[in-house]
């Protein structure tokens, strides 16, 4: 368990380097998440209708794609005070 939450420390460390790594990370993690909790909860739903089932979707990634770009952002103007020091 130690091992494993090492691991996943060192990778969210290595993601919070660049700015890129970032966008890039919540830019296509939320909608897959998303995608696979409608997958798990509501299956038959998904492939009868998907167009319900997907509904907010839309909205979820124009969101995401804004907290993406803040997130990297963020990132960016830490690591350029961070050379500044």
């Amino acid at each position: 368990m130690k091992t494993m939450n090492k691991m996943s420390q060192n990778i969210f460390q290595w993601i919070a380097q660049s700015p890129l790594r970032a966008f890039l990370f919540q830019f296509f993690t939320v909608p897959i998440l998303f995608v696979l909790i409608q997958l798990i909860f509501h299956p038959r739903q998904l492939f009868i209708d998907p167009q319900s089932a997907l509904f907010g979707l839309d909205s979820l990634i124009i969101f995401n794609t804004i907290a993406a770009i803040g997130l990297a952002l963020y990132i960016w103007q830490k690591n350029r005070h961070n050379q500044k020091i």
